[in-house]
């Protein structure tokens, strides 16, 4: 009897012991809270993976950047914090058993070197991965060049691509081939695709003057792109179908990112002049020429009027029409965001007076992207471009009474006039 009484005793003091264990072991457990912050603008941070090293506790900071880790076992106690886009980082500290401890970390931004995306019509890929033709031209191989339109700026910088310009007046389109001509007689201009969307392309001009000619690219600034990618092969460009039969130019605008308001301005002014001129006749020369000439026609002596009188006057025509011009051009751009928006506002200046008088191209510009992805899924891209050029032509190349035809061919034997 006594024996059976022990083992009962035995056995409940057993039950007893395995039910008070777990709560014993709960109220050992200590907590760690704290708050996650850019260590630039003090602003929390949403969304920071904050982990226990070593075991499976993890968790997410709200809105406020705040965290909170339960459950965790007391003694030293190391914490991870990483997000993307800032450099991870981990601190330790010694939790009490059933204390709470409070750790706030203030993370830098990182870089992280990442392989180079190329955008390949369908979507993006990287470039170990790429198996088509594409040639890519970043942001920073089109800065700082004194050139109008994004065209343009391309020359030389991608294999395949042959640009040339059509005319030397300011503000003229450019011609661009990609892989040589396709046809003889219909359109060998690429399909232009500025952030997904097709432009019309080829020229757009009312009317000719001589072969120059504007075109709609021209329109956008070199300083709002931020990569070309150019689509040479069938494979690449098949989802534009007979559109890209000639190639497809890909521009990327430049869009904002995570982190702290950005303002940026850059401009540059320059001067542009003739780089030769011709030596031409003087006066003199030129009505004994000329009187020379219509004498061996039959036209008798100093048909085009007496030495010393008519050609009193040498004028240099190229002088009279010929010049030192300015050219500037200026952007200011704001952009920034966080997790849920990024923004990118920009206005462009460009101006520039030909070196012929009466030539001149003027353009005004502004651009606004946006990322909107307030829940990571759906997101919303999306941009507003607006842009207003003036283009003041001469006729000058492709004609025989073109002015520079002109400047090279009158006598200067006649005044020019104020």
């Amino acid at each position: 009897m006594i024996r059976t009484r022990f083992v009962l005793f035995t056995l409940a003091a057993i039950i007893l012991t395995a039910l008070t264990t777990p709560g014993r072991l709960a109220a050992q457990a200590g907590s760690i809270r704290g708050t996650v912050t850019d260590s630039a603008t003090r602003s929390p941070l949403q969304g920071a993976l904050v982990t226990v090293v070593g075991t499976a506790i993890r968790t997410e900071t709200n809105s406020n950047g705040q965290y909170a880790l339960t459950a965790v076992s007391p003694g030293t106690v190391a914490v991870r914090v990483q997000m993307i886009g800032y450099t991870p980082a981990e601190r330790s500290v010694v939790l009490g058993a059933g204390l709470e401890a409070t750790l706030d970390f203030a993370l830098a931004t990182g870089v992280t070197q990442l392989e180079e995306i190329v955008s390949v019509g369908y979507g993006t890929t990287t470039r170990g991965e790429l198996s088509t033709a594409v040639s890519s031209v970043g942001a920073e191989e089109l800065a700082n060049q004194p050139i109008s339109s994004v065209d343009g700026a391309l020359q030389g910088k991608a294999p395949g691509v042959q640009v040339v310009q059509n005319a030397g007046n300011p503000g003229n389109g450019v011609s661009v081939r990609i892989r040589g001509a396709a046809s003889v007689s219909a359109s060998n201009d690429p399909l232009y695709v500025i952030d997904g969307v097709p432009m019309i392309a080829g020229d757009i001009s009312q009317l000719d003057l001589g072969g120059q000619s504007i075109n709609a690219i021209g329109g956008l600034s070199v300083d709002e792109v931020a990569s070309v990618d150019v689509l040479k092969d069938a494979a690449a460009a098949a989802i534009y179908g007979s559109r890209g039969s000639n190639g497809v130019v890909l521009i990327n605008t430049k869009r904002g990112a995570v982190g702290r308001t950005n303002v940026t301005f850059n401009s540059y002014v320059g001067t542009q002049s003739p780089s030769k001129r011709l030596e031409l006749l003087s006066g003199p020369e030129y009505l004994e020429i000329f009187n020379e000439s219509a004498a061996n026609d039959g036209y008798g002596e100093n048909f085009y009027g007496e030495p010393g009188i008519a050609d009193s006057v040498s004028t240099d025509w190229q002088d009279a029409v010929l010049r030192s011009a300015p050219v500037s051009s200026s952007e200011l751009a704001v952009s920034g965001g966080d997790q849920k928006l990024q923004y990118r506002l920009s206005g462009t200046w460009y101006d520039q007076e030909g070196i012929v008088r009466g030539s001149g191209y003027r353009r005004l510009g502004g651009r606004i992207n946006l990322d909107f992805n307030p829940t990571g899924t759906p997101s919303l891209r999306t941009g507003l471009a607006i842009s207003g050029d003036r283009n003041k032509r001469v006729e000058g190349d492709g004609s025989g009474v073109g002015i520079i035809t002109n400047t090279l061919g009158e006598t200067p034997c006649r005044p020019t006039m104020s």
